[in-house]
C-alpha cells in the first residue's frame, strides 16, 4: 500500500483475490486449505469473497499453509491493493 493511502483503503476483496491465487498455486482446495491452517472452509470462502477480514492469526496460519511466510502476503495483497503487477514491477 502506497504512502499516500489511509488505513480505511483496506480492499478486502483484494485479500479475497491473492488469497484464492496462492491456494490454488499451493494445489489446495477451500476444504484443503481450511485443514492444513485449522481454520473453519466458510471462514476460507469468506475470506476469498471479501466478505470477511482475516485476522492476525489467519494471515498467521494461512501464510505457511500455502507456502509462504506471513510477510510474503502482505507483500502480495499491498501489491494487489497498489493496482496489482505491471510489466515493469
Amino acid at each position: 500500500m502506497g504512502t499516500d493511502k489511509d488505513v480505511s483503503a483496506y480492499d478486502a476483496k483484494a485479500v479475497g483475490g491473492v488469497l484464492r491465487r496462492v491456494r490454488l498455486a499451493a494445489g489446495l482446495s477451500q476444504e484443503g486449505l481450511a485443514r492444513e491452517s485449522d481454520l473453519h472452509p466458510t471462514y476460507i470462502s469468506l475470506l476469498e469473497r471479501g466478505r470477511a477480514t482475516p485476522t492476525l492469526r489467519a494471515v498467521w496460519v494461512i501464510a505457511p499453509a500455502v507456502g509462504l511466510r506471513p510477510s510474503e502476503f502482505i507483500a502480495l495483497i499491498e501489491i494487489e491493493m497498489d493496482g496489482g503487477l505491471t510489466a515493469t514491477q
